[in-house]
């Protein structure tokens, strides 16, 4: 008989993809070992730290604005003060 005739096994194609997605399968969960992060939860955390600054930036802003709306309202209220008695001065002379 000859070599060339012998029958060769060759799995089905349906039966070679279900093994390459067994083996995708199978590579996707030793990733995510304990220590390892999924994608997901990499995304998630690095969402919530984006968000964490951003509102802490805000909260910074606002407090620099308020302290700065302070100093120059204690600074503008003086010459209002004295505008005011400016006019009441020149009033007084008419």
């Amino acid at each position: 008989m000859d070599p060339k005739d012998r029958l060769t096994w060759r799995p089905h194609p349906s039966l070679q993809s279900q093994q390459a997605q067994l083996g995708e399968l199978r590579a996707s969960l030793e990733s995510e070992k304990p220590g390892n992060e999924p994608e997901e939860v990499k995304l998630q955390n690095a969402s919530k730290q984006i968000v964490q600054n951003a509102i802490l930036q805000a909260v910074q802003q606002v407090s620099q604005e308020s302290r700065q709306r302070e100093e120059k309202g204690s600074g503008n209220r003086g010459s209002f003060q004295l505008g005011v008695g400016e006019l009441t001065k020149k009033h007084e002379k008419k």
